[in-house]
């Protein structure tokens, strides 16, 4: 059967050149190929490159760009301000069927400049060749979508107040299905932590792992590349609520900016944390409401995607990569979750 030829897609997604420095300038998706070209949007973005689709279809071109959007918020680790990304379509001159094509042309000039946009295609690339990672993907960015703290809210240095507590049903039902979408994305990867009735996940009252689950579990993290030996950030505000005083998360050492009772950021093993977002999961978010369920925290929720996004970017092999060219950007405050 001949292949379908393929069409060239616009996506008013544009990127600097120096977001493309040590990037490959064209990247090859399971069906559809990105390039970085000079365009109409890039006239009004000195120094800027649009991301050019090709793909068979305008169907297959809108649903890289989705996948390449999601790969965004996973590399951004945070909302995009204002949903800007939203209103990225793929097109050209004869596709999307539109019934006004005047209007659709005039809002298309507007495009989205933003960094990490190589990568972002980079990680979706590699995404599309799975299903199960593109869903991953898709749900890490529908989680965040639900509820995702911006990194400046985190910084303990900049944020004149700690995120609080809800008071409000529909914030706790929020982060409750947060936290859902994110563990599923963990599910997809297939780096869940698999415990059952019979064979459970810790034992003498819960105070220590069972020795046969916690190896199984790390047994598939190493066989999908992921660095044990690398602790997780997790953040650790105030005095604690009644989630955490139930179930304390097992700290390895606490960050070089914690200080005082407020700011009690912490590293943690990683498969103390992915143990940690499950019984977020299982024991609060899932099911009917709990009694635990008001104390949850936007400070839960992020915990609980940072595991989800670290996960993802080491299954794809983005992760060290990512981490070094992180480092070579220079930032102040409170670094973004990079360890």
């Amino acid at each position: 059967m001949a292949r379908r030829r393929r069409r060239s897609y616009f996506t008013g997604l544009v990127t600097d050149l120096h977001d493309l420095r040590g990037q490959p300038r064209t990247i090859a998706g399971a069906g559809w190929n990105v390039s970085f070209n000079e365009t109409a949007a890039t006239k009004t973005y000195h120094e800027g490159r649009e991301v050019v689709l090709s793909a068979p279809s305008w169907v297959a071109a809108q649903r890289a760009l989705d996948l390449i959007r999601a790969g965004l918020t996973v590399i951004r680790s945070e909302p995009m301000p204002f949903d800007a990304d939203e209103q990225l379509i793929a097109w050209n001159e004869e596709e999307p069927e539109v019934k006004d094509r005047e209007a659709f042309d005039a809002q298309r000039t507007h495009g989205l400049r933003i960094n990490s946009v190589p990568m972002a295609c980079l990680l979706a690339a590699r995404a599309s060749t799975r299903r199960e990672w593109h869903y991953a993907v898709i749900k890490y960015r529908f989680s965040v979508r639900l509820y995702g703290a911006f990194v400046v809210d985190l910084d303990p240095f900049r944020s004149r107040r700690h995120l609080q507590l809800s008071r409000f049903a529909e914030d706790h039902v929020t982060f409750a299905h947060a936290i859902l979408a994110a563990y599923s994305a963990i599910e997809d990867l297939g780096l869940e932590l698999r415990a059952s009735r019979g064979t459970p996940s810790r034992i003498n009252n819960g105070r220590e792992w069972n020795p046969v689950v916690k190896k199984e579990l790390e047994d598939r993290l190493s066989a999908a590349g992921v660095a044990l030996t690398e602790p997780v950030l997790w953040t650790i505000r105030g005095s604690g609520t009644t989630v955490h005083k139930r179930r304390p998360v097992p700290v390895i050492s606490p960050a070089r900016w914690a200080g005082g009772l407020m700011v009690r950021d912490s590293h943690v093993a990683l498969v103390d944390a992915i143990a940690q977002a499950d019984w977020f999961r299982d024991k609060i978010a899932a099911h009917g409401v709990q009694r635990l369920t008001p104390s949850l925290s936007p400070y839960d929720v992020v915990n609980v995607q940072h595991v989800a996004r670290r996960l993802i970017m080491e299954a794809l092999g983005l992760w060290r990569r990512w981490q070094g060219a992180s480092r070579r950007q220079p930032r102040a405050g409170r670094p973004r979750h990079s360890s």
